[in-house]
């Protein structure tokens, strides 16, 4: 039995919807959820023709509410007749249709309600499901297609198939569904399932094209299994409901009961060896569906029963699908006794050898834990831990196919297997060796670190990083090993470089049987710097290795003046470094004698351009430089190079111009093009630009004004060195008119009308259509020298004006700018 309250809602003292009477025992609850037996979504009429139901859960309870139309109380007023349910009795409910019976069969005010014991039965259906109703299931199988909406417009069919689906849906789906009358499709969307009673008149208000709509169609029907399982049909679902009854899944929406139902005929057939992908496919379905490790043991294990007698046949990609699974809600031990055994017995067949190497790769490079890793790399480790020295090539292969796999193959390989690896060594790319390199030193595998480094770097640099390995004392035939993969010569060179004493033991020896090789090695000595010069040479930087460039660089300065001896070229390769400023040498002014002429002019750049990097915040004056850098000045290569360094203020740039030994106007374009000018600046230039008249400056100026107004002061100033015509534009954006004197403007006139008139002032009648008459034409000479008569005569102020001619030739050459441009000079 279940227990139903009951409550009336209608209009109250206050005029509005409000609780009128309850069960007693709901009082309190019936008081809070007046508020949604009121009928919000209505006809477009605003009230009801005929009484509707409506179902849906508010606080914990199911509401189950039949609503009239109130003709006692206020216009849209309505009467609700509801059945309060708990929730966890609502989703008991075998047949909710059968409720209905249980409504007021009309409006009664006087009605006492009081809690009914309701027998729960399932709903009795005698007739076979109509057309209508296996659209309606198919629909609801597809409601996301649907907007989550099914829209049934006949009450009677309506009713009888909520009653035949009720209890075949799972009760997560029950909880969110809502049922009953509708009107606006705009009050229907969301996460929620709505079957739905809607009126027939208003079917043209939800489309069909968006929702599920069963109305006086005809429906074209295909039969399903799963439709006929949610009808309660007994045909052809056996298998559907063995296969939910086994497995227990969690149902909580319709589309997991139709992902689950497909695997249906899979499971009738699982002991008939079925394919071995779609019980991989069902192993996941059923994990994702039923992680209770508790329920469903027996299916689960006869799911996996039949998953390891498949495995057993399976290729190498087939065996990559076991990767994916998780395997959840199924038995640890059953496992491991049933598939994990099955993957064993595969491993054992098929990788034997170990030469399937892209699913060890697979396994050693992944973090992931589950069955298939697992198995795979318990496989690798117990092969490797009865090491073959047959092994060494396919670790090579493996970590020639990916590095990923490195640290994990030098954390399962035994030691024995050193020797073997140094035998059959391949060449490695650069990230290869590095990351070896750090792994043999961390298994102290000095030989393998030690020859791999001397193939993977320049001999300096393999000596440095195994004698800087703390962690193990390297014995002298680790070196002596490492020493014979490279010449006699190269190794001494590191043993002067390094000043080990185990090393320098060895290169005793080489020297003792080859004698030609002794060579003095001390800093200051030039065989040192012979070193020195033939790393660099091979492509070292000359100050690779070295904590503080500069402390050296001053150093060896330092020795220069004290009178050692340099090699010129080395001082000229580090003069050609990035470090070979001596700004802040302390004894700059006794350097320059001491420098060979080979490098000495860059020294004094890199010095040079230092300085000047800095003279704003250090206030330097030009004059204080010392007689070498003022010289340096001089270079038309200096020039070119401190003009173009963005880091020396344009202030700086300008001062040091009286410096240069020439500053051409090739050497001021460039200036322009790379630096941005204030106003201070734009003056200083702009004086010299006018006093050199450089011409193509100015043009070129006036070509790039406007992507840079910071010029805009500069051609102000020398707008005087641009042509006529570039000045006339100038004065039509912006630029002071006073830029073109008036003779110009007339010269310019004369030249214009002679060049568009060419017959003369009576060309096209332009004289007298500008108020002009012709008694004042010179009927003598040229054409030329009739306009200079004539343009003279409108100087000296007569007629026609000169606005009015050109405003006529305007008319006429309408095209030509420069016409309306003199205008506005005259």
């Amino acid at each position: 039995m279940i227990e139903i309250h009951q409550a009336i809602f209608g209009q109250g003292r206050d005029q509005g919807h409000s609780l009128l009477k309850a069960s007693k025992e709901i009082n309190n609850l019936a008081g809070q959820i007046f508020g949604s037996t009121d009928v919000i979504d209505r006809p477009n009429i605003g009230t009801l023709s005929s009484p509707i139901i409506r179902g849906f859960i508010v606080k914990d309870h199911y509401l189950f509410i039949k609503s009239f139309t109130d003709p006692s109380g206020r216009p849209g007023r309505v009467f609700s007749h509801a059945l309060i349910l708990k929730v966890r009795d609502y989703l008991e409910l075998k047949d909710i249709s059968d409720l209905r019976r249980l409504f007021l069969d009309e409006i009664d005010k006087s009605f006492s309600p009081d809690v009914i014991e309701y027998e729960n039965n399932p709903a009795v259906i005698q007739n076979s499901p109509s057309p209508k109703e296996r659209y309606a299931t198919a629909g609801l199988i597809d409601h996301v297609d649907y907007q989550n909406v099914i829209a049934w417009t006949n009450e009677n069919e309506y009713w009888n198939w909520i009653g035949r689906i009720w209890s075949n849906l799972p009760k997560p789906v029950r909880e969110k569904t809502q049922i009953g009358n509708a009107f606006n499709s705009r009050h229907y969307s969301g996460d929620h399932l709505f079957l739905l009673l809607i009126p027939d008149e208003m079917n043209s208000n939800w489309s069909k094209d968006k929702y599920c709509i069963i109305d006086n169609q005809k429906f074209k029907i295909i039969t399903d299994k799963l439709e006929n399982y949610i009808l309660g049909i007994p045909d052809n679902i056996e298998n559907i409901k063995k296969l939910l009854s086994d497995f227990e899944p969690k149902i909580s929406e319709i589309d997991d009961l139709k992902v689950f139902a497909q695997f249906s005929d899979l499971y009738e057939e699982i002991d008939n060896n079925p394919n071995y992908l779609d019980l991989l496919r069902f192993s996941a379905i059923v994990s994702a569906f039923n992680s209770d490790i508790k329920s469903a043991v027996k299916a689960k294990k006869k799911l996996l029963d039949a998953l390891s007698k498949s495995v057993e046949n399976i290729s190498a990609k087939d065996f990559y699908y076991l990767q994916g699974q998780n395997w959840i809600g199924f038995d640890e031990d059953y496992l491991k006794s049933s598939l994990v055994s099955a993957i064993s017995r595969w491993l054992h067949e098929k990788l034997y050898d170990l030469k399937n190497t892209e699913i060890v790769i697979k396994a050693l490079v992944s973090s992931q834990k589950n069955i298939w890793y697992d198995s795979v790399n318990e496989f690798i480790r117990a092969s490797l831990k009865n090491w073959k020295p047959v092994y060494s090539k396919e670790i090579w292969k493996w970590i020639n196919c990916d590095n990923d796999v490195i640290p994990k193959i030098f954390s399962i390989i035994p030691e024995e297997a050193e020797k073997d690896l140094v035998k059959s060594l391949p060449d490695l790319s650069t990230d290869e060796g590095n990351i070896i390199i750090d792994l043999a030193e961390q298994k102290l595998w000095m030989t393998l670190y030690g020859i791999l480094a001397v193939k993977q770097y320049k001999p300096i640099e393999a000596f440095s990083k195994i004698l800087a390995v703390k962690s193990f004392n390297i014995d002298e035939q680790v070196l002596k090993a490492m020493s014979d993969q490279i010449s006699s010569k190269d190794f001494i060179s590191c043993a002067c470089d390094l000043d080990d004493i185990r090393m320098t033991a060895i290169a005793v020896d080489k020297i003792k049987n080859k004698p030609a090789l002794k060579q003095k090695q001390l800093l200051q000595n030039s065989g040192w710097q012979k070193i020195l010069i033939r790393s660099i040479d091979e492509g070292l930087d000359v100050w690779e290795g070295i904590n503080n460039p500069k402390a050296q660089l001053y150093q060896i300065m330092d020795l220069l003046i004290q009178g050692e001896v340099f090699e010129d070229d080395l001082l000229n390769e580090i003069a050609k470094t990035g470090n070979s400023s001596l700004k802040d040498h302390p004894q700059r002014e006794a350097i320059w004698p001491f420098l060979p002429a080979i490098c000495k002019s860059q020294f004094i750049a890199s010095t040079l351009v230092d300085c000047l990097l800095n003279a704003d915040s250090i206030n330097l004056q030009i004059n204080d430089l010392e007689q070498p850098l003022l010289s340096g000045l001089k270079s038309s290569q200096m020039i070119n190079e401190i003009t173009g360094i963005q880091g020396i203020s344009i202030d700086t740039k300008l001062e040091l111009i009286p410096y240069f030994n020439s500053f051409s106007e090739h050497d001021a374009i460039l200036l322009i093009q790379q630096n941005i000018f204030t106003k201070s600046t734009s003056e200083k230039i702009a004086s010299l630009i006018s006093k050199s008249s450089w011409r193509n400056l100015v043009q070129y100026i006036f070509g790039v004004r406007k992507n840079r107004p910071d010029l805009d002061p500069i051609l102000k100033k020398c707008a005087h060195l641009l042509s006529f015509w570039d000045r006339l534009f100038l004065t039509g954006n912006g630029f002071d008119p006073k830029i073109i004197s008036k003779d110009e403007v007339w010269e310019v006139l004369v030249l214009k009308v002679t060049e568009l008139y060419p017959e003369g002032p009576n060309q096209h009648g332009l004289w007298e259509r500008s108020g002009g008459h012709k008694s004042d034409l010179y009927v003598y000479g040229s054409a030329r020298q009739i306009w200079q008569n004539a343009i003279s005569h409108i100087k000296n102020g007569g007629n026609p004006k000169a606005k009015n001619l050109l405003k006529c030739m305007i008319e006429d050459f309408s095209h030509d700018e420069s016409l309306k441009q003199l205008k506005q000079l005259i």
